[in-house]
């Protein structure tokens, strides 16, 4: 464990690789409650108008978009996420279902080649960029 500065509130805590403290994650976990509640009847409400309601802010609802931790069957207005990867439209998280197959691939390629007693496995940007394209 390291001592680490929460992003929200400053604090300084103990920190398993979070970026915020305990504190501030139950107050997250409790906005993530209201923005799913409040979707829950609203479905056609857009990130204004969530955030508004619910006193979340909008880069904070982007970011459980994003963590996939709110999931979404349709875009919600106002909130337009591109797979980091190839740009196209997503839904949630980081990258499309290609890319993100395409990566797993490439990740799970690079691990067997890591165990080659040659020591030659080292996982690159050039090999990304060439299964990538």
């Amino acid at each position: 464990m390291k001592l680490a500065n929460c992003s929200e509130c400053g604090k300084i805590f103990k920190s398993n690789g979070d970026d915020i403290c305990p504190d501030c994650v139950v107050l997250e976990g409790e906005d993530l409650d209201r923005v799913k509640a409040f979707l829950r009847d609203n479905r056609l409400a857009g990130i204004a108008e969530v955030s508004e309601a619910t006193g979340v802010d909008e880069s904070k609802i982007v970011k459980f978009v994003k963590d996939n931790r709110l999931v979404v069957t349709s875009p919600i207005p106002g909130v337009e996420l591109e797979c980091e990867r190839c740009g196209k439209p997503i839904l949630g998280g980081r990258f499309c279902s290609v890319c993100a197959n395409s990566l797993k691939s490439t990740f799970k390629d690079a691990k067997f080649e890591d165990e080659r007693p040659s020591g030659q496995g080292m996982l690159s940007r050039d090999l990304i960029n060439r299964q990538g394209k």
